[in-house]
């Protein structure tokens, strides 16, 4: 048993020295195909669909070209099939005060639902649903949710069956834009949108109360899932919020032979979990949802992962479905489903400008199965609170742990976390790359030796058997971050580490890139502003502004202002009140989008967002 450990444990690593060679092997290939999801209105007729009247009637009669317009604040029920219609053009299901939602490119809010129409799931069976080969529907600001009397259901949306076994049949060109796609608090939801197409997108969404209970349910709650989906894909600018696992590729048996979904684009999402879902939480709300990561891909290859935030995980109950996890916030684990798909692959998959936050562990990558995993990339990324409070496994605090994998390329990162090492690796493990990157590293990592990593800086490592080019400070505080206490991980002038790295740019993650994708989805709607009486106005100016802004404050008797970052953190902004007016000075801030919360007497009366330039 000793010898079979120590077989387990023991490396077959080969680092790559030169500069070139690193340069060459860290490009995993780029998504090639793109949704194009420009909103272009339809010239065709309009279809007006009221209270109480018939929507599958509306979808049935309608030709591509034309809108179906629902009566906002109506509810429809039902399980309503998108035909396949003949010719060119598209067909729009809308709300009929789309003009009173977010412009395109903004994120709604289920405050938003006031403008929606309402469809509910009749039971069962998904909301919306396609038959073989239907295409050119776009879904704009509805409100597509499960009724409380529903306790378990598969699906909401389904863009495909998953029964299609060949290309022509998936459905394609399909588009969910500003919708609130949600579950209720009870019951058991597998999935909010399968995305079992081609051309799918959804942009500019909220899918949340996503989960299914642990040791009751027999299936895993998604945000969003394709196994059986070929791409391109898109999924940019949405809220996504499930229990078991946040999006999801692969997973299942794709019915189409050597089908992988291919060339997808991930950008400038939020995905959570409700902290309230968390047993170990104060907040905890008494019900055990089963948990097991934020981000998974099971046979995936082209994946663009740029300006999300992914967040909050923790170990999950053992009963879970899918057996005990760790609470790691990325999971690549590739899966021939027991042989029946033996292409099964994660290949080319880039993670670039990205926080990963507020988990039990990073990242664990398995490719023993299929095809295998190659080229992944992590660069320019933050991980940030891994560890610590988020659970108490052999995993806690662990960024990464792999087996079975090749071409594995870390670049660029600043990660914080709190366990004993920064890698754990073990079986056939070839070519990992560590360059330019910030860790909290205490004593090391497990699992193989090293050597060849260069331009790191380790705080607290040990320098034997690597590198002279990499640096070991005793403590956080030797960096000379410019605010590590409030979150603000660019380096200070003084830091011995700026224009340091092998591409003489600062050691560790560039912040202001890192921000600007973040915030590339994002425009500046409109404040929410609820006024407490007629007498009250607020104007914001300039917006956007070089960081300094004026607040008119009519009406206002007590007010409090609070300024936060798109990390929800509070900005040490300088705020000077005046008569009914005030000034606000963000001094070093960075350029990108900041929320400002005004309140009157204890109450919140405004919340706006404005962009620093």
């Amino acid at each position: 048993m000793k010898h079979l450990l120590q077989v387990c444990i023991v490396t077959l690593l080969y680092f790559v020295f030169s500069n070139d060679v690193i340069a060459q092997t860290c490009k995993p290939t780029l998504p090639q195909a793109f949704v194009n999801t420009t909103y272009a209105l339809p010239s065709g007729k309009t279809i007006t669909v009221n209270s109480g009247g018939n929507l599958q009637a509306a979808i049935d009669q309608a030709n591509l070209g034309d809108i179906i317009e629902l009566q906002a604040g109506a509810t429809f029920t039902g399980n309503f099939i998108l035909r396949k219609k003949t010719g060119s053009g598209w067909i729009y299901i809308r709300s009929s005060k789309e003009s009173a939602l977010p412009a395109p490119g903004t994120r709604i809010t289920p405050t938003d639902a006031v403008n929606m129409a309402k469809v509910l799931s009749a039971g069962q069976v998904s909301a919306f649903a396609t038959v073989a080969g239907a295409y050119n529907y776009r879904l704009i600001g509805l409100e597509i949710g499960l009724p409380t009397s529903v306790n378990d259901q598969f699906t909401l949306v389904s863009f495909g069956s998953g029964s299609e076994n060949k290309l022509s049949d998936l459905p394609n060109n399909l588009i969910i834009d500003r919708c609130y796609i949600h579950g209720n608090n009870t019951g058991n939801l597998k999935v909010g949108v399968a995305l079992n197409c081609t051309n799918g997108a959804i942009i500019d969404s909220r899918i949340d109360n996503i989960h299914a209970e642990s040791g009751v349910s027999t299936f895993e709650s998604k945000t969003i899932a394709c196994y059986n989906g070929a791409g391109p894909l898109k999924i940019a600018n949405n809220y996504l919020e499930a229990s078991h696992i946040n999006i999801l590729f692969g997973g299942a048996v794709s019915s189409i032979s050597n089908l992988v979904p291919s060339d997808v684009e991930i950008k400038c999402n939020t995905m959570t979990k409700r902290v309230s879902w968390n047993p170990a939480d104060p907040s905890f709300g008494g019900k055990t949802w089963g948990v097991k990561n934020v981000f998974e891909i099971k046979s995936g290859q082209r994946m663009l992962l740029e300006g999300n935030i992914i967040e909050n995980c923790w170990p999950s109950d053992p009963n879970v479905a899918g057996g005990p996890q760790f609470g790691c916030a990325i999971l690549l684990t590739t899966r021939d489903e027991n042989g029946a798909m033996p292409w099964a692959t994660i290949q080319d998959i880039t993670f670039r400008n990205n926080i990963i936050r507020h988990t039990n562990c990073g990242v664990s990558f398995y490719g023993s199965e299929g095809k295998g995993e190659h080229r992944i990339k992590f660069e320019n990324n933050v991980f940030e609170d891994i560890g610590g409070k988020w659970g108490a496994t052999d995993k806690t605090g662990r960024l990464f742990q792999a087996t079975a994998l090749d071409d594995l390329c870390f670049n660029h990162n600043t990660m914080l976390h709190t366990s004993n090492n920064i890698l754990f690796a073990y079986g056939t493990v070839s070519n990992i790359i560590m360059t330019n990157n910030i860790s909290q590293w205490f004593d090391g990592f497990q699992g193989t030796t090293f050597g060849g990593w260069e331009k790191n800086v380790f705080v607290g490592g040990k320098a034997a058997g690597f590198s002279s080019s990499n640096y070991f400070p005793a403590a956080i505080s030797n960096i000379n971050f410019v605010n590590y206490a409030n979150g603000d991980y660019r380096l200070a002038s003084n830091s011995i580490y700026k224009n340091a790295s092998t591409d003489g740019k600062d050691i560790g993650c560039d912040i202001n890139a890192l921000n600007a994708a973040i915030n590339a989805c994002s425009s500046v709607p409109t404040n929410n502003f609820n006024p407490k009486s007629e007498k009250q106005q607020i104007l914001i100016y300039p917006n956007p502004n070089q960081g300094t802004f004026h607040v008119n404050l009519q009406g206002v008797d007590n007010p409090k202002i609070s300024v936060y970052d798109v990390f929800g953190r509070v900005v040490n902004a300088q705020i000077t009140l005046g008569s009914n007016q005030c000034i606000i000075e963000m001094g070093e801030a960075l350029r990108g989008i900041y929320l400002l919360r005004i309140e009157d007497g204890g109450n919140a009366i405004m919340v706006g967002r404005y962009m620093v330039e």
